[in-house]
């Protein structure tokens, strides 16, 4: 044992030396005919791991004192697999004993093995080192020392083999383009020229040219879409041919992407010489072969790295013979093709990317000023509801017209209010608040609205479902979908129609969901919003719900719509699908799940009860017209006001009221010198944890997250929105003065 080193060093120098000069798959296969020689091994061989982890492919053999043919190796079963999941494995005896699974081991009648894993410096595991012999491993541990010295030259060799065979494939396939005919070569030079938009106008005078070249009527290309059916790309056809409308998508409706892998996905052309004798042979091509009036037609696939991803489509009125000599010729135009519509279809994409991205930005902009806006008339709405509410609990009485008058400013005030917050939901600034609704009730409050929406040449109907189902729902939300929703119908009906909104009770149970993948189980209440309009087709449907997709023309839609519905239903744990034909109108379901919960009803008036009992009180408000009615509000509610314009004339204030402490303090959530959060914490950390907070703002979104976020954690601390009115602010303010009482 004492000259294990030496030796180790020797049989390492002089598997070295024979292998030093060598490189790739020369150098492994040099070290598996040195390692058997010197370990006394009747099998060495280096396996390359297969992309699923399942198998190793032997590249470099060395079985029987020669050279041994390449082979496949199943992994599971065999001790190769126990490599894979340590560091090296060796048996000295009955390794076939241990894996009987292992047909190798069995058929070679192997007893002893040793084996390292192959991986590069990061760790991935590349491929196995493996020796095998017949009779017993007389040192395996010396086997396994030896084997581990040369595992990192083996790993790289390995990978600089694969690397060597990947660029000979390469080679050899620019090799056989440059044998090509010289139309296509110069084609490929012209289309390598083309950058840009200009590829989309060109490639239909390309397959023109491919058309005529190769004496056919039509040259098509057909990507794959999400559903697995064809989509035209690029195409070309004369007569007498015909391309069906629209688009040609009829061969996508027919045939689906499992029909075309099972015919050709291996790469093999599909070749149709003549329809009338090869009928059977067409499938489901047939149909579409007549309606065009093709005779012949020959499909290649179009393969990518993720497999088949087209079909190129050539096809011709009259019978025709697809000769062998012309195959190079005909795959060559398939190739070409391919790299050709994979750009084209890129920079289609990065057309759409570019006008949506300038869509978003527009809306962004939009948003923020929506956002801004709703900010400040929500100030000026605070003065209108609470001098309003102010008029009318006034003492003596304002006189009956007087008061009625304020109340009409009230009303238009609260109205005034639910524009702004429909406002800032379309800016995606306001958070999501969900409540039990009666869903009968919200619509029957919508339907004035819809009526001066909705144009008079179409109809409103309303068919309320009976006992209906309480649903957990933002309010203003719920109120988006459905105008969403309704002013969709109306755009499909220019010339007038019928719009039906419907609810029901619904139970969708296991057979239903069987049928319908897009369903899940479970009570539902179903909106249904019918209309009498256009209708859409199966290709329509597809996308109707994708953001900025639109069927108006530039400048009348934004494509967010629908896109918006799908959404908050999908953000209310809901289903939306439509039904649809052409010509019959449009069916939108919309599936909202029912909670066990009673209905709230908003909107209403809030029972009074936040009097005050002479408390002192902080109001931090930078708008002088919120702060002063605020101020007159609350101390009519029987508060005592102290008023500070900004966050950091508050902050004095509470710090100088020692003597008479604070007991609440009221603060706009975002001022211009010192508001919302950092205000909230220095307030916590003079006056304690247990002084209540009451944060008001007319912001929403992104802007409220750190005030959000205290009070969702703090338990002493409220929120309350503006616009808000007396009952709201002075109810909220007295639950917290009385929580721990």
């Amino acid at each position: 044992m004492s000259d294990a080193p030496g030796r180790l060093d020797r049989v390492v120098r002089r598997v070295l030396d024979e292998s030093a000069s060598s490189l790739g798959s020369e150098y492994l296969l040099s070290l598996a005919r040195n390692l058997a020689e010197e370990l006394d091994l009747d099998q060495v061989f280096v396996g390359r791991l297969s992309e699923d982890g399942r198998s190793v492919h032997a590249l470099a053999v060395w079985a029987n004192a020669a050279r041994g043919e390449p082979f496949s190796y199943e992994l599971d079963g065999t001790p190769c697999q126990e490599v894979m999941d340590s560091r090296a494995c060796a048996h000295a005896d009955r390794v076939h004993e241990r894996f009987p699974r292992d047909r190798m081991l069995a058929e070679g009648g192997y007893r002893g093995y040793v084996g390292v894993p192959l991986r590069a410096p990061e760790g991935k595991t590349l491929g196995i080192l493996v020796g095998l012999r017949r009779r017993p491993l007389e040192d395996p541990a010396f086997a396994t020392s030896v084997l581990l010295v040369f595992a990192a030259r083996a790993a790289a060799e390995l990978d600089r083999a694969e690397k060597d065979a990947a660029l000979q494939s390469a080679l050899a396939a620019l090799e056989r383009r440059r044998e090509a005919d010289a139309y296509l070569l110069r084609l490929a030079g012209r289309l390598l020229t083309v950058q840009g938009p200009e590829l989309v106008e060109v490639m239909p005078q390309v397959f023109a040219e491919l058309g005529a070249a190769l004496d056919v009527d039509a040259v098509c290309g057909y990507f794959f879409d999400d559903d697995g059916a064809l989509q035209p790309a690029c195409h070309w056809h004369r007569e007498p041919l015909r391309l069906l409308e629209p688009n040609a998508a009829a061969l996508g409706a027919a045939v689906q992407r499992e029909w075309w892998r099972r015919t050709c996905g291996d790469g093999r052309p599909l070749r149709i010489e003549d329809l009338e004798r090869q009928a059977e042979q067409a499938g489901p091509l047939a149909g579409w072969m007549r309606a065009r009036g093709a005779r012949s037609l020959a499909c290649f696939p179009l393969l990518g790295p993720g497999g088949l991803f087209g079909v190129l489509e050539l096809s011709s009125a009259r019978p025709r013979r697809w000769e062998e000599e012309e195959s190079a010729t005909l795959q060559h135009a398939a190739q070409l093709a391919s790299a050709s519509m994979q750009r084209v279809e890129a920079e289609r994409c990065t057309q759409r990317l570019h006008e949506q991205m300038a869509r978003i930005e527009r809306l962004e902009s939009v948003g923020q000023l929506a956002s801004g806006i709703a900010h400040d008339l929500n100030n000026l709405l605070v003065v209108l509801l609470c001098n309003g509410e102010l008029l009318l609990s006034a003492d003596p009485p304002l006189p009956g017209r007087a008061a009625g008058l304020v109340g009409e400013m009230l009303q238009a005030s609260k109205r005034a209010a639910s524009l702004t917050r429909q406002l800032l939901v379309f800016a995606s600034k306001q958070p999501s608040a969900p409540i039990p609704l009666d869903l009968n009730e919200r619509i029957d409050g919508l339907l004035a609205l819809l009526r001066r929406t909705i144009p008079e040449h179409v109809r409103i109907d309303f068919i309320p479902g009976h006992d209906l189902g309480t649903v957990s729902c933002d309010p203003a939300q719920l109120d988006q979908v459905i105008l969403n929703l309704a002013v969709n119908a109306a755009d499909a009906m220019p010339d007038g129609g019928r719009l039906t909104i419907e609810t029901e009770n619904v139970l969708i149970n296991g057979d239903y969901t069987r049928l319908h993948p897009w369903a899940r189980p479970g009570r539902f209440v179903l909106l249904s919003v019918t209309d009498t309009g256009c209708g859409m087709d199966p290709e329509t449907q597809q996308h109707v719900f994708e953001p900025f997709f639109t069927t108006k023309g530039p400048g009348k839609g934004t494509g967010l719509g629908l896109a918006t519905v799908y959404g908050i239903v999908r953000r209310h744990q809901g289903l939306v699908h439509l039904y649809s034909e052409p010509g019959q109108g449009t069916t939108f379901k919309v599936y909202l799940p029912i909670v066990e919960r009673s209905a709230r009803s908003v909107g209403r008036k809030v029972a009074r009860g936040g009097t005050g009992r002479g408390e002192r009180l902080l109001l931090a408000e930078d708008d002088e017209g919120v702060r002063r009615v605020t101020t007159r509000l609350l101390e009519e509610a029987g508060y005592r006001v102290v008023p500070a314009c900004s966050g950091e004339e508050a902050l004095a204030l509470a710090v100088a009221s020692r003597a008479e402490p604070f007991a609440l303090a009221i603060l706009d959530a975002i001022m211009p010198e010192g508001g919302g959060r950092e205000l909230y914490e220095e307030l916590r950390a003079r006056l304690g944890d247990d002084f209540p907070i009451v944060f008001a703002s007319g912001y929403g979104g992104d802007a409220l997250r750190p005030v959000s976020e205290v009070v969702a954690r703090d338990p002493r601390c409220a929120f309350v929105p503006k616009p808000f009115d007396g009952d709201q602010l002075t109810q909220t303010i007295r639950a917290l003065l009385d929580a721990d009482r």
